[in-house]
């Protein structure tokens, strides 16, 4: 009977993650899945998965290895990614809804904790920003198996199975340290358990507990491998201290908020309005709300089932709200509250558990049922409005914006979305906004200088790849776009050398190599322009442009057949390469191959309807060579009607009016 009632428990819990879930699987790469994943050359090999990053501040080889796996099997499809995520999900709210269990022994406690688990809007971020999202999964998972043996193994068992169960605890806690560091939360909860489970026991007797200690320094473990993060917390110093008082209290009560009531979330929390003083109103509130908790938590001290949770809960948000002292870009992140929301969904059941009486009629049951019911509800709307706001990037970054009016990242992010439409003046608006938010922000700068460039503003936009040089030396893209720039001014010379910085800075990148092989092609430096052809194909051999241009090249120089060669090779990696189709029909031209010449000129009118240039030369071809004067009138006669006032108009006119004589 109760294997049945866990087996359907678990189906509920699955049904219910779908249901909130399944929307978000077509969502696109966004935010920093496009520089963690697309454009992550890392993950793509095994060489640096089980290294730190170069700054030595974070290893996550768990995390990093499951990435790695998914672009062996879903290349650069976002949907494999995030059914990876949303699967990971739904083990932990299961592990949520067995966790509760094994601690209360109640299964309508444990299923509506795990379906509160499941469903709860604040989670949309680890599934859609799948990289970072990624870290936070795992440690959470491999956090509660390490919880669930360790009570296991206290209940008991022969010697050898205890130890063994202790053992995979302590393995699992390892494990979930290498997925993120919040996995170190684990051994704390665990001193957390026997502080609320051992009756009668001290807390030296806790403090000197064995089984504590042999998960603690197995845990630890990894911590030599990023010691580095460690310095850097003990190197915070007074400012941080000072703004620690400040903001922790004030970031504790805003994650209870968004656990308690999850609306106006947001990607990005930057910009947002820190206490200036401890003597502040919201400072001194959310001093008193922590005290209110704490106070709570002390009368609730008989209760083992609420102080351990309780508790866990307190420490998790105190820990998470301590990056803010380190000088986070944001001060707050929904992904970092996944782990300790995992007490804030076993303390739900738990409270209204509490809150019923024996002498409760079946009315005020029934209100208590629907307020769950309706609580389910409102998190699974939530949880699929959230996931909408990710399914397109425009979208996520105005309503970024409209939360964090005053975050510098959100109104880059949207301004380069304005580019990439096209939409020049509202791009430069947001990008003036971000660099005034924050003059020191390289990246804005840059962008800046790319929307200025599209205005035209060519000096303005100098200045701006400049100031974002200054920022970051070795800004290689900042490089790339101000040689574009000089390019497009005309100042050859230091546009070369722009690129040329670029490629110092950065050798294989391959847009480095392809703008400087322009330059000097404009520059009538062909056999240099044909060496940087050469590597940026070399780079990316799918670089259809570099093709096209390299052709070009050998065409001026008088060498068609590797003229055409290139231009057919564009063609192959992109049929419609319109200005290839085009170069390749005057390669034909050339060798008098006037049928395959006129096919490929009917390829460019098939994507350029409007281009004059191919009519007039088929025009040629079939009049001067072919001598198909039908074609070649219908030819001249649409050239006109599409631009009348061309300067070979009155030639034009006078043919055909010879040709129909």
């Amino acid at each position: 009977m109760l294997k049945n009632r866990l087996i359907i428990g678990s189906f509920l819990i699955i049904a219910l993650s779908l249901a909130c879930y399944l929307n978000s699987i077509s969502n696109p790469f966004l935010f920093d899945d496009l520089t963690l994943i697309k454009e992550n050359r890392s993950i793509k090999s095994l060489d640096r998965i089980f290294l730190p990053d170069e700054n030595r501040l974070y290893f996550r080889p768990i995390t990093s290895l499951t990435l790695w796996a998914d672009h062996k099997l879903f290349g650069d499809n976002p949907a494999g990614y995030r059914g990876h995520n949303i699967l990971l999900h739904i083990i932990a709210s299961l592990l949520v809804f067995i966790f509760l269990y094994r601690l209360s022994g109640s299964y309508y406690l444990s299923l509506l904790s795990g379906m509160i688990f499941s469903s709860h809007p604040i989670h949309s971020e680890v599934i859609n920003m799948i990289a970072l999202g990624r870290g936070y999964l795992y440690a959470t998972i491999f956090s509660l198996i390490s919880m669930i043996c360790y009570i296991q193994a206290k209940r008991g068992g022969s010697k050898v199975s205890t130890f063994l169960v202790y053992m995979i605890s302590g393995i699992a806690s390892i494990f979930s340290i290498l997925s993120n560091e919040i996995g170190l939360l684990t051994p704390i909860f665990i001193i957390a358990y026997e502080f609320s489970y051992s009756e009668g026991s001290s807390i030296k007797d806790i403090i000197f507990n064995k089984r504590c200690w042999l998960i603690l320094s197995l845990a630890l473990t990894p911590l030599i491998f990023f010691r580095s993060f460690l310095f850097k917390i003990l190197s915070w110093g007074i400012d941080g201290l000072d703004l620690g008082l400040r903001g922790v209290p004030y970031l504790m009560v805003r994650y209870l908020s968004l656990l308690a009531l999850p609306i106006r979330l947001s990607a990005w929390y930057q910009g947002m309005e820190i206490p200036s003083s401890v003597f502040t109103l919201e400072a001194i509130s959310s001093f008193a709300i922590i005290i209110g908790i704490l106070f709570f938590i002390y009368r609730v001290r008989g209760s083992k089932e609420l102080l351990f949770p309780s508790i866990s809960l307190m420490v998790g948000i105190f820990v998470i709200s301590m990056r803010i002292m380190g000088g986070a870009p944001s001060p707050m992140g929904e992904r970092w509250a996944y782990l300790p929301s995992v007490w804030f969904s076993l303390l739900i059941p738990l409270l209204f558990e509490r809150a019923r009486t024996k002498k409760e009629g079946k009315g005020l049951g029934y209100m208590r049922n629907g307020i769950l019911v309706s609580l389910l509800g409102l998190y699974m709307v939530l949880s699929a409005q959230r996931n909408f706001v990710w399914s397109d990037s425009y979208r996520f970054w105005l309503d970024t914006v409209s939360k964090a009016p005053k975050s510098a990242v959100a109104r880059n992010n949207l301004g380069t979305k304005y580019l990439q439409e096209n939409r020049i003046k509202e791009a430069s608006n947001e990008l003036v906004l971000a660099v005034s938010l924050d003059p020191e922000y390289a990246i804005a700068h840059n962008n800046l200088g790319i929307a200025m460039d599209r205005l035209d503003k060519l000096d303005e936009a100098i200045e701006e790849y400049k100031r974002a040089i200054q920022l970051y030396p070795r800004y290689d893209n900042a490089y790339i776009n101000m040689g574009n720039t000089y390019h497009k001014k005309g100042e050859l010379d230091k546009a070369i050398e722009a690129q040329k910085e670029a490629i110092r800075l950065k050798p294989d990148i391959y847009t480095a190599h392809y703008n400087l092989a322009n330059i000097y092609r404009d520059k009538g430096l062909f056999n240099e322009a044909i060496i940087e052809y050469d590597e940026a194909i070399r780079l990316n051999p799918g670089h259809a442009d570099s093709h096209n241009n390299l052709g070009v090249i050998y065409m001026k120089k008088g060498m068609i057949g590797r003229a055409m060669k290139e231009h057919k090779k564009t063609i192959l990696l992109n049929l419609n390469h319109t200005p290839a189709h085009k170069n390749l029909a005057l390669a034909y031209m050339q060798i008098k191959d006037y049928n395959n010449a006129i096919l490929e000129f009917n390829e460019v009118l098939k994507r350029a309807k409007g281009d004059i240039d191919s009519h007039n030369l088929l025009a040629v071809i079939y009049l001067d060579h072919l001598r198909d004067i039908k074609n070649g009138l219908y030819h001249l006669k649409e050239s006109l009607r599409l631009k009348p006032d061309q300067k070979e108009a009155a030639q034009i006119r006078e043919r055909i009016k010879r040709l129909d004589q």
